[in-house]
């Protein structure tokens, strides 16, 4: 893991989407104690007081060759079988 120490950010620098994500999964994490780094292997980000590095979102995994995504459920409610 090479993260470049003149790379982290603030959270407001962070794309839309990771910071969505960020709120989701930790609303609990007291994002002006922290800075972040936002690579291609993921975000990772370091608490300002202790220097401690922890790895917070792993990157997007695109589906495999010849496999579909899962179908979405629609909202119909109950699904009969025919006999």
């Amino acid at each position: 893991m090479s993260l470049d120490p003149t790379k982290w950010i603030k959270y407001e620098e962070l794309t839309q989407p990771v910071q969505a994500k960020i709120e989701q999964m930790y609303p609990y994490l007291k994002i002006d104690q922290v800075q972040f780094q936002e690579k291609q292997s993921g975000v990772f980000m370091r608490s300002i007081n202790t220097g401690k590095v922890e790895k917070l979102l792993e990157p997007p995994r695109p589906n495999p060759r010849g496999t579909q995504a899962p179908p979405v459920p629609s909202g119909s409610g109950s699904v009969r079988a025919r006999r």
